[in-house]
C-alpha cells in the first residue's frame, strides 16, 4: 500500500490542487504511524496470533475511518482532499 500511496498522492493532490504541506504531512504521517506500530503490533501477532491481530487491527481502522469520515465535514481542506474530484467543483 506504500508505494501506491508515495506514487498516486501527490498526483491525486495536483488534479485537486492541493497544497504542498497537506501532501507532505499525510505521506509522513503514514511511514511514521507504520514505524511506531511494527514493533507492537509484531510482538502481539507472536502472543495473541496473528488473525486475531489482524481482525482487531481491521476493526479498529474500519471504525476509526468511519469516525474521521464523520468529522470531515468540519474541515473545508480535509473535505477537498477525502471526496472524489467531481464533487469539488
Amino acid at each position: 500500500m506504500e508505494p501506491a500511496l508515495n506514487g498516486d498522492l501527490p498526483l491525486y493532490a495536483e488534479q485537486v490542487h492541493l497544497p504542498l504541506g497537506v501532501v507532505s504531512l499525510s505521506l509522513a504521517s503514514f511511514v511514521f504511524g507504520s514505524l511506531i506500530f511494527q514493533l507492537p503490533l509484531g510482538y502481539l501477532g507472536d502472543r495473541l496470533g496473528r488473525r486475531m491481530v489482524l481482525i482487531g487491527c481491521s476493526t479498529a481502522g474500519g471504525v476509526l475511518f468511519s469516525l474521521l469520515t464523520a468529522c470531515v465535514r468540519f474541515k473545508r481542506d480535509v473535505c477537498r482532499f477525502m471526496l472524489p474530484r467531481r464533487s469539488i467543483r
